[in-house]
């Protein structure tokens, strides 16, 4: 059988980076960038304004590390990325660094939100017949995924698969939660597919415990399902118990099991687990946060804008959070409950149970509202 190859390395200092990414490349054979061709650099950069965390968003020097050896190679490189749905992408990048990687180079930034979109069909689909997505990423002579290794709310990782959601407008990000997400993602990279992936473990946030690693390690590879499988077993997780990558196995857009590695011996690092239970219960500032979260197909905008607009209260006026419950996505019957916030669209026909912020997702300053609200809420 086929077997996938994948290079896994670790670095100690940060001015090893370049050096460990061309080693990388070089393991799984190499690439060579043709003169004058467009090569997409899609990284994660999907927040602002979050309290400070490393390993949320792809680190902006490995991405300026790849665009020196593309353009040495002679190719022009193009940073491209589309943030979560409510996220201003151009202040992602301004505030994570990618505005002075781009000046430094003299090479494009682009919010991919600007784009237009075309419509692609699915081959042998699970659950989306079509995928709208940015004709920039459609039309590029290449692509390269580079996704920050992180947990998710929903998919336990959020990896190169995952990362692909990145290459659609935000009308096709609120149909992949609404069709079921795991299922969304494996059939947008049925339709999408990137020459090489770049898997970034320079810091990794580990959302059950509430810090951040230091890992500094990358993956490479042509085979985005090696490639997160890989990443996986290093994090100490069957790739198995993670459907998308299973059904991305299954799907044969990739290798589970036959898998050459290079570099270095994988072993787990760390065993990275983030079974989202509902409850939003930790610290924050000196400020004690316990929040419950009911939802059911709830997007990652939802959780990132409600999450915002309760750290955005405790900085703002110097409170505890506590003792809400946000309803979220299309949950079929509100809880009981005295502080009952039902955030966002999805959710409106329970707006009559507690507060209701209306938007796709909400504004953050009107979930700041509505949580002020309910924390003065006499009972």
């Amino acid at each position: 059988m086929p077997t996938s190859k994948v290079s896994f390395r670790r670095f100690r200092d940060p001015s090893d980076l370049k050096s460990t990414l061309k080693r990388c490349v070089d393991d799984i054979d190499g690439v060579v960038w043709r003169k004058g061709e467009t090569v997409i650099l899609k990284p994660n950069v999907c927040l602002y304004r979050f309290p400070c965390r490393g390993g949320l968003v792809t680190n902006p020097m490995l991405v300026k590390a790849l665009a020196e050896l593309i353009i040495e190679g002679g190719a022009e490189p193009v940073i491209a990325e589309s943030s979560i749905v409510g996220r201003d992408t151009s202040e992602s990048f301004r505030m994570n660094g990618y505005e002075e990687v781009a000046r430094s180079l003299g090479i494009k930034l682009v919010d991919l939100k600007g784009d237009e979109y075309v419509k692609l069909p699915v081959p042998n689909p699970y659950v989306q017949e079509y995928i709208l997505a940015f004709k920039m990423v459609v039309d590029a002579d290449r692509l390269v995924n580079m996704p920050v290794v992180k947990t998710h709310t929903q998919t336990l990782l959020s990896l190169a698969l995952k990362n692909m959601k990145g290459c659609t407008p935000d009308i096709q990000k609120r149909r992949t939660h609404r069709m079921g997400l795991e299922y969304s993602i494996v059939d947008i990279n049925k339709v999408l597919k990137a020459d090489l992936i770049i898997e970034d473990g320079t810091l990794v946030y580990d959302r059950e415990r509430d810090k951040t690693l230091q890992l500094n390690f990358i993956v490479a590879s042509r085979d985005p399902v090696a490639a997160d499988a890989t990443v996986a077993r290093l994090l100490g997780n069957d790739p198995e118990m993670i459907t998308h990558i299973k059904l991305a196995y299954e799907s044969k857009l990739g290798e589970l099991y036959n898998i050459e590695v290079l570099g270095e011996e994988v072993k787990p690092l760390i065993t990275l687990r983030y079974n989202f239970k509902g409850n939003l219960s930790t610290s924050f500032r000196n400020h004690k946060i316990d929040v419950t979260i009911h939802e059911r197909n709830a997007c990652s905008g939802c959780f990132s804008q409600a999450k915002q607009s309760i750290y955005n209260v405790i900085v703002d006026d110097d409170v505890d959070v506590s003792g809400i419950d946000i309803v979220m996505g299309d949950v079929e019957e509100a809880p009981a409950s005295n502080k009952l916030l039902i955030f966002g669209v999805c959710a409106e026909k329970l707006r009559g149970a507690g507060v209701y912020v209306r938007g796709c997702p909400p504004k953050i300053e009107d979930g700041e509202n509505a949580i002020r609200r309910l924390i003065h809420k006499k009972e």
